[in-house]
C-alpha cells in the first residue's frame, strides 16, 4: 500500500512539474498549466489524507489510466517545448485570434497575446500580422480594431497589420483570416 501511495504521489509531483515546464522555461501561464498545476497539487493532498480511496487508486484500471494520463501529457509537453523555438523558415503571416474587450481596451488575456505578438513581430520584421476578432454584443469596439489599435500604439508599423473584424467564433476567425492571406 505504501509503495502505491507513493507512487501516486511522485507521479502527481511530475505532472506538476510538467505542467509548469512551460512557465519556468518560456514565462508561459495560461488556463492550462494553472489547471494542471493545481489538479496535480490537490491530488497529492487527497492521497496524502485519504485511507478510504486507497481500494480505488490502486485498482488496475485506474493504473492503466494514470499511466496513458502521464503518456499523454509527457508527449504533449515535449512537442510543446520542442516546437516553442523553432519558427518557420519560410515567409509567413502571424493570425492573432481576439479576446473579450473592455472599454476599449484589451482584456488580460488579449493583452498578454498581444505582449507575445508584438515581441513576434519585433523579431521578424518581414512577417505581417492578421488581427482576427469580431464585435461582441458588450464591446465597444471590436477585437480587431482593439488590437489593431495596441500594437500601432507600441510601434508596429500599420501596413503590417491585417483586421478581420466580423468573426464571432474560433472558426470564423480561422475561415475569415485564410481568406485575407
Amino acid at each position: 500500500m505504501k509503495i502505491m501511495k507513493y507512487g501516486l504521489i511522485t507521479f502527481f509531483i511530475l505532472s506538476f512539474i510538467l505542467f509548469a515546464l512551460p512557465f519556468v522555461l518560456k514565462g508561459i501561464l495560461n488556463i492550462g498549466n494553472i489547471t494542471g498545476m493545481l489538479v496535480s497539487f490537490l491530488c497529492v493532498l487527497v492521497v496524502l489524507n485519504s485511507k478510504q480511496l486507497y481500494p480505488y487508486l490502486t485498482s488496475k484500471i485506474t493504473i492503466t489510466f494514470v499511466i496513458v494520463f502521464l503518456g499523454i501529457i509527457t508527449f504533449c509537453s515535449y512537442k510543446i517545448l520542442s516546437n516553442i523555438n523553432h519558427p518557420s523558415n519560410k515567409e509567413t503571416t502571424v493570425v492573432v485570434l481576439g479576446c473579450r474587450v473592455k472599454d476599449k481596451k484589451p482584456s488580460l488575456a488579449l493583452k498578454e497575446r498581444l505582449d507575445k505578438t508584438y515581441e513576434y513581430l519585433n523579431e521578424n520584421k518581414e512577417l505581417n500580422c492578421i488581427l482576427s476578432g469580431g464585435q461582441g454584443d458588450n464591446e465597444e469596439i471590436s477585437e480587431a480594431k482593439c488590437m489593431y489599435q495596441y500594437l500601432v500604439k507600441k510601434g508596429i508599423d500599420k501596413k503590417r497589420l491585417y483586421l478581420e473584424d466580423q468573426s464571432t467564433s474560433t472558426r470564423e476567425n480561422i475561415l475569415f483570416s485564410y481568406k485575407i492571406t
